[in-house]
Formats: C-alpha cells, structure tokens, sequence
C-alpha cells in the first residue's frame, strides 16, 4: 500500500465521519427509525433491569416524556428525568403513534449493554438527557465510522486494484442512509462492521488465505454478528460457501468440509446459543416484540396482487435502501435520484461483474450474500401480504449486513466497462466525485426536512432555529460540511496517480 493510496483512504474516513458527524447533530433527538425504543432499551439495562422477554417490555415513563414533549424536559439531567417518573415502568400518557411495548426485546441485548455501559461510563445520570442520547449516538459513528476502510480493504483483495478499491471506499459516502443510520442511537451500527469485517475476512479465504486462524477469526466474527441482531442469520450460508469454496480449491474436499464444520461451530460456541434459546423457550427462532397481530383477509372475490406487490417493495426498499430519514422513514430523497441509482447498481452488477471473470468462484461466492438477502426478504415480504393484507416488513437497511460485498461486486463491474486507460481514470474520478455530492446532498436534505419544512431554500428563520434548538452546537455541522467537501477533493485528485492494478 503506498502512502498516496493511504492517504486516500484516510482522506475518504475523514470525510465520512464528518457527514456522519452532521446526520447526528441536524436529526432531531427521536426522529430516527427506531431511536426511541433503541434508547429505551439502552436506560433498562443501564438502570439494572433486567432483559425483558419480547413483547413484555414496556416503554419507560421518562422516555416517553421526553419523546411527547421535548420542550417540558429541557434541560433536564436523565437522573431528574427519571425521578420524576420514578417508579413508572409505562408510558405515563398515550403517545401518539407509539405503542407503550418497547419492541426490541425481541433483540439479543448485546448492543444495549454497550450502549447501557457508556452510560455508566460517562455518568449520564448527572448529563443533560439531550447529551446523554447524543453521546450514544457517537458511539453508533464509532461503529460506522471503519466502512470505508472495510470497504477498501475487501475491494483491494478481490481485484488487486488501488483506483478500485479507493473508488469503493468511497462509494460509502454515495448511499446517504449509511448515515441515516449510523448517526442515531441503534443496533444496526454494531451489525454494519461485524458484518464488514465477516465479509472482508471470508474474502480473505476465497482468495487463498487457507490459514486455520483466519477460519477461525472468521467464525469468531459470525459468532458476535448472530449475538447482535437477527439480520446476521442470512450472513450464514455466505460464511459457510465462503470457507468451503475457498478451502477445496487450494486443499481439497476433505480439509473443506472440515474447515466449513470449524467455523459453523466456532459461530454457534460465540454467538448461535441465544436463538437456540429462543427456540426452546419461545418455540421460534426470532420472537415477535408485539403482541401477535391477527390475521387481515382480504375482502372476497379478492387476493393478494402480484404487480401490486413488486411496486409497493421496490418503492418501499429503494427509498429505504439509499436515503430516507425520518421516524417512520417518511422522508424518502429525490425519488429520480433514487431509481436512477437502483436501476444502475443491479444492472451494471448482473451484467458485468461475474461475466468472464479470472476469479468466477470467489465472485459468484460473494454474490451468494446478497442474493441470500433478497431471497429471505422478498418471501418474509410476500408471505406477510399474503397473512396481512399489506407489503410490508422489509426495508432497505435490512440489506445493509451484505453492503460491503454489494460494493465489491459493483467495483468488479464498474471497472469493466471503460475500454482505455483514459477512460477507467477519468470514471474512477467521475465517480468518487458523485459519492462526495451525494454525501453533502444527503446533509442538506437532512437539514432541509427537519429545519426548513422540506422546502429547497435554506432561510435565515430555519437557521435560527437549528442553531437556537440542535442537539449540539450548529457551528460543528460548518465545520464539518467543509473538513468533508476538503477531504473529499484531496481523494479525488490524489487517486487519479494511483495505478489500475491487476485485470479481474
């Protein structure tokens, strides 16, 4: 690696964890899918109480006031907080749209006992309610913040080339709900670099890493991502392909299927027992965290639609897939913007990333990760329809464990198309050009729907106001709108001195 290309990536970091950076001060405390009831869960455990079977844990009182009526808690320490509400374990009054059991019990607690431990850690009892919820929101950019890298890393391997693998690290600042996501207080931010570091380690043995420590490493790995979030499960089959295609290839079927055996049961050892658990106490793998819903029919004469059911989830996953902020994901980006890049990044991927590649296995290997993903979520999506009534129960974000193979696939491709040398540079430039806009547009946008109504202008009213209420100083989005716009042009110019690399 040498020093321009390090220099590129690090310049790439910077820039992401400033527009992550951003995300976490413009969105509103609460305004994030999930925020409340992720932080809810965070004080149960940082307050010693114990972790709820799904569908029994109740929202708890001081959560609840201060999502209904931020401006009554002003300025209040979380330990105030609570003792106002000492002893109320539900919501005091009914929150609108908000139901008083706390979902995410359905989780392994994994990530809220890291979340509850920075609590104690930082003595939020004693800290404004605002900041302590800010603080955990870092701690989910903490998380993030390494994708680039990861990013970078797993393209490097796969095609041996540094304009690749920087385009790559960038293209993370071109899918705005990276950071919809990784700003706010949740368990998908964990899930983001375990799974990044599973793919990049499998990829690792695909192309020829056959030590037993990277095995091992690699179900260690699993192991934590299946103890953080549910959505690791369709990780699995990616992880076993993985470590048995690359192991037959260079050792043969027998140290294969023994390698494959090792990392499933190194997985289970570190992080399968607690749905195993479930299964036995629950009776299924992943418990509901409401109560069960009854069955919707349809009205008679009348059935579940096909054409209605592919529009509403290509809708639904793409504005949820590359950039839609708000509680209930209601504010979805331009919808151009949206489709043009959907419509791209499958069909640059079906056509050019596995056609005629050196490498067939290993690509059609991490391609399984993915496809494992769609296969899951179009059926649990279908078979909802088909039970409720309506498509839903899938998002984009749910697609997120297998981001860092989706960029290595589309890396294969994209490098593929130019004919000339010229050509490759000049599209490696356009391209981390485009991710750098996209990034500072998603900012806007996340600016403009909370502080300006929505609308294109940015007035000095919206100001005042971000500036009087944000939940941190305004003057850090400034400063960090230019650290990112700066960064970004110091990877754009340096990358183009960086050699093509190896054909794949």
């Amino acid at each position: 690696m040498s020093k321009r290309e390090r220099l590129v990536v690090g310049a790439l970091s910077v820039a992401f964890v400033a527009v992550l950076l951003c995300w976490a001060v413009i969105t509103p405390i609460f305004q994030a899918a999930d925020e409340l009831q992720h932080l809810d869960a965070v004080l149960h455990l940082a307050l010693g109480y114990s972790w709820s079977d799904p569908g029994t844990m109740h929202l708890l009182a001081a959560t609840a006031a201060a999502f209904q009526d931020p401006q009554q808690v002003s300025g209040l320490t979380w330990g105030q907080l609570l003792e106002r509400y000492s002893g109320q374990l539900e919501t005091f009054t009914a929150v609108p749209g908000v139901s008083a059991i706390n979902q995410m019990s359905q989780h392994p607690p994994t990530s809220y006992f890291i979340g509850a431990g920075l609590l104690h850690l930082i003595g939020s009892t004693d800290l404004r309610w605002d900041h302590a919820v800010l603080a955990l929101r870092l701690l989910s950019i903490l998380f993030t913040a390494p994708l680039p890298l990861l990013a970078w890393a797993t393209v490097r391997r796969m095609t041996g080339s540094p304009r690749a693998a920087v385009v790559g690290a960038a293209a993370i600042l071109g899918v705005p709900q990276i950071a919809v996501v990784g700003s706010t207080v949740t368990n998908d931010a964990p899930v983001l670099l375990l799974s990044g570091l599973v793919t990049f380690v499998a990829v690792r043995i695909l192309t020829g890493d056959s030590r037993v420590r990277a095995t091992v490493l690699l179900g260690v790995l699993m192991g934590a991502l299946l103890w953080m979030k549910g959505t690791a499960w369709p990780v699995v089959p990616f992880v076993a392909v993985a470590v048995f295609v690359g192991t037959y290839r260079l050792r043969g079927l027998r140290l294969a299927l023994l390698r494959t055996a090792l990392v499933a049961g190194v997985s289970a050892a570190a992080g399968a027992w607690w749905w195993v658990r479930n299964l036995l106490v629950f009776k299924t793998l992943q418990p509901e965290g409401f109560v069960s819903r009854k069955p919707k029919l349809f009205p008679a004469g009348q059935g579940p639609d096909f054409p209605t059911y592919v529009a509403t989830l290509w809708n639904r996953l793409g504005d949820t897939f590359w950039g839609s902020p708000g509680r209930t994901a209601q504010f979805p980006m331009s919808q151009v913007f949206i489709d043009v890049s959907m419509v791209l990044a499958i069909g640059v991927i079906v056509v050019f990333a596995v056609r005629r590649h050196p490498n067939l296995y290993a690509v059609a290997a991490v391609a399984v990760l993915p496809l494992t993903f769609l296969l899951i979520e179009t059926t649990k999506a279908w078979l909802g329809y088909q039970k409720m009534g309506v498509v839903g129960g899938t998002q984009g974000r749910y697609y997120f464990p297998a981001l860092i193979a989706l960029i290595t696939l589309s890396a294969i491709a994209w490098r593929r198309i130019p004919r000339t040398a010229v050509g490759q540079s000049s599209l490696a430039a356009a391209l981390m050009v485009a991710f750098g806009v996209i990034a500072l547009y998603g900012v806007s946008f996340d600016y403009r729907t909370f502080w300006e109504n929505r609308a294109l202008a940015v007035t000095s009213s919206g100001l005042s106001t971000f500036f009087r209420d944000a939940n941190a100083p305004g003057f850090v989005v400034l400063v960090c709108i230019g650290l990112a716009t700066a960064a970004i042009v110091v990877a754009v110019t340096q990358s183009r001195q960086l050699p093509r690399g190896t054909e794949s």
